[in-house]
């Protein structure tokens, strides 16, 4: 019993997190908004740095920092970090990531935490990376400065761009060509929602097709993550269990072993001759009509 217990506490924390991370930091998407597009990640550019008053700051969206993960003071993982002279400093882990809403305004921001420690307050160094949607523009670094007071060790950085703006997957599709070529998906609702003649009609109705495929992780997916997920916490807790509680070896750890080498074979022989009989009316040699 409370084997089962565990086994099922195990099995719901492995849903929920198959199941948050639809909308997580991984996939660097919030509040319907991919910020993967304002990530560095191409060969010209893997990283940004702004430089201000001999301190070089160097961060990235969802993705480490090259240069932060690199030579001496540098963390894997990190995603921010300044540099002094030839002091690096890490400012923030990749894995550390939580997203929140800008007030009063479009986009999103994401607190990277657990850097090096602080001299002045002994907290963990804090990067704050603030994107504001501006439809249909680049992206751009507006300001990079360490918040009030000096010596709080928590940085913020300013962007904006098109990459900030919500996701247009639901109206007018990643790549509209009705505004002349916008390619970040940028907000093009107002081409050709009338449909003033067959044709045009025609074209929203493909494009309502296209969106449709190109939509999120599907109910399959999700019911195979859910399946490998329950199956991956069966077999290890049940292991668990079995060596450390019940202190069996060998084959004997696997969980339900009799039931699995056994009952379920016998079972699946059963199922079989059961069908075989349905299909071909032969009826089956262990069962009897009633």
């Amino acid at each position: 019993m409370n084997k089962n217990i565990v086994v099922l506490a195990l099995l719901a924390i492995c849903i929920f997190d198959s199941i948050s991370a639809q909308g997580s930091l991984g996939q660097c998407k919030y509040n319907n908004i991919d910020f993967s597009r304002m990530a560095a990640n191409n060969q010209s550019l893997k990283e940004y740095s702004f430089t201000q008053t001999g301190t070089t700051y160097i961060w990235n969206v969802c993705t480490v920092a090259p240069s932060c993960t690199q030579g001496t003071g540098g963390v894997a993982g990190a995603v921010s970090c300044q540099r002094s002279g030839t002091t690096l400093r890490s400012t923030g882990l990749l894995n550390s990531g939580q997203f929140a809403k800008l007030t009063g305004k479009p986009g999103g921001q994401i607190t990277y935490g657990k850097g090096l420690v602080c001299n002045s307050n002994k907290q963990p160094r804090t990067t704050i990376v603030e994107m504001t949607c501006t439809p249909g523009q680049p992206t751009k670094i507006l300001s990079v400065d360490e918040k009030a007071p000096t010596g709080s060790c928590i940085y913020e950085v300013k962007m904006s761009g098109n990459g900030a703006c919500p996701s247009q997957t639901t109206s007018a599709g990643p790549a509209s060509t009705t505004s002349g070529g916008n390619t970040d998906g940028g907000n093009n609702d107002s081409g050709n929602t009338d449909g003033t003649d067959s044709q045009s009609g025609s074209q929203n109705q493909g494009s309502t097709d296209d969106k449709k495929k190109k939509g999120g992780i599907g109910g399959g997916w999700i019911f195979i993550i859910l399946l490998i997920c329950a199956t991956v916490v069966y077999i290890g807790a049940g292991m668990i269990i079995n060596a450390k509680v019940r202190h069996l070896h060998g084959k004997e750890m696997f969980p339900n072993h009799q039931f699995w080498t056994d009952t379920f074979p016998g079972l699946i022989k059963d199922g079989v001759l059961f069908i075989k009989g349905k299909i071909t009316g032969s009826g089956t040699s262990g069962y009897q009509q009633v």
